[in-house]
Parts: structure tokens; sequence; C-alpha cells
């Protein structure tokens, strides 16, 4: 149920970040295990000025997105919670809607 529902909001925060980012920032960097401590700092540190350059409009792009993967979390705890809360209003004959 929760892939069901949060897939296609993943897919469109994905899009989106690849659009603001570029594709070649996804692109693994060549580090090789063993080499040089100093360029594999380098090269992480190149990363994330370029990251950073970026974070005010991912930011964004998460405070526009969030309420709906909020909405889309809970929401169907909350409607199970109603459907079984009105079952047992109709079943006991008590009105909880006042």
């Amino acid at each position: 149920m929760g892939v069901a529902v949060l897939l296609p909001l993943v897919i469109v925060v994905g899009i989106a970040e690849v659009a603001v980012m570029g594709t070649d920032f996804f692109l693994p960097r060549a580090m090789v295990p063993g080499a040089d401590t100093a360029q594999q700092m380098k090269i992480m540190a190149d990363q994330m000025r370029d990251a950073s350059r970026h974070l005010p409009l991912l930011s964004g792009l998460t405070f526009l997105f969030a309420p709906f993967a909020t909405g889309l979390t809970l929401a169907p705890s909350a409607y199970a919670y109603r459907a079984l809360t009105d079952t047992r209003a109709a079943a006991s004959g008590v009105n909880y809607n006042i």
C-alpha cells in the first residue's frame, strides 16, 4: 500500500532533483578504493560544493512536496479510523458526530 501511494511522488521528486542538479551530478565519481586519501577528499569536497549551490532550490522543493507526502502517508489510517468509528456508532446507536 505504501509503495503504491508514495511511489508516484518519489518519482516526481526524483525527476525534479535531477532537473535541478543535472544528470552529471548523479553519475559515479572516479574514486578508486585504496587510492590517495587527499584526492578522494578533493572529489568529495567538489561534490559538496556543487550540491551547496542548489541547496536553496532543493529545500524549496522539499517544502513544496512535504505536505503531499504527509497527506498521502497519513490519509489511509485516518480513513480507516473513520470507517471503524462510524461502524461502531451505527451499531451502538450513539451519535459521535456532534
